[in-house]
């Protein structure tokens, strides 16, 4: 039997009236492992998205009044897999990956985590080591309901000489590089930059957006080189340390 997205509730519906009507109150075993089973179908179901149509911002499988939940893949270049993305009643819910689509195999690009259509939850991005033909972490946010909220960070890599955006290193480990924070979508709190060699460059706070209070700034030997101090983004004072 094919059931369609949301159609194993027709099931779960017959199965409890069908018991019911033989005088239980309560399902046999067989009847909870079917339930299980449909439901966990029905979330877990993969189509292509050729077979995904948009109907008043909803996503639908072609001749389906019912929105779509489940997983959709995106292909290029001889069928390779591009994009990995999830829907739940018609709109993007849980995971969508991204893969570099110019290699055969499923290297990760981006991978983000969304909720009822808006981001929500942590995105993460991939650089690629074309030694390795391997992901590297270059960057990870965190969104909550569609806003920047929560840790930011970068991450420093080697690149190629030809191309920036790509790596050319026999390790697939990173640097971090910055570290932001963020409140509704705007930068707040503590702020970092580091130098190439791990060591701390910068720290500082924002509110709103913008520079508060006193930021430090370090050589790469870790030792102070001087301090600033701002009040609502204005410099209000500098001392140089030696």
């Amino acid at each position: 039997m094919h059931l369609g997205p949301g159609e194993s509730g027709n099931v779960f519906a017959m199965l409890f009236s069908s018991h019911a009507m033989n005088g239980h109150n309560r399902p046999p075993p067989l009847t909870i492992l079917c339930l299980v089973l449909l439901s966990s179908y029905s979330y877990s179901k993969e189509i292509s998205s050729e077979q995904l149509v948009e109907r008043q911002g909803l996503k639908y499988e072609i001749n389906s009044t019912i929105p779509f939940t489940g997983s959709v893949t995106h292909s290029r270049f001889f069928g390779w897999t591009s994009k990995r993305i999830n829907y739940k009643d018609g709109k993007l819910d849980g995971v969508w990956e991204d893969y570099y689509d110019d290699i055969p195999e499923e290297v990760l690009q981006q991978r983000s985590n969304w909720r009822n259509g808006v981001r929500h939850g942590a995105t993460e991005t991939y650089t690629l080591n074309i030694l390795t033909n391997t992901g590297v972490l270059t960057e990870r946010k965190n969104y909550k309901n569609g806003k920047l909220n929560g840790l930011y960070e970068t991450y420093s890599f080697e690149e190629c000489g030809i191309s920036s955006s790509q790596i050319c290193s026999d390790s697939n480990s990173s640097l971090l590089k910055e570290k932001r924070n963020y409140k509704d979508g705007k930068e707040e709190g503590l702020y970092e930059y580091f130098h190439e060699n791990g060591q701390l460059q910068v720290r500082g706070n924002l509110k709103d957006g913008i520079k508060e209070g006193v930021w430090e700034f370090f050589h790469e030997n870790g030792e102070l080189l001087r301090t600033e101090t701002y009040k609502e983004g204005v410099l209000k004072s500098r001392y140089e340390n030696g």
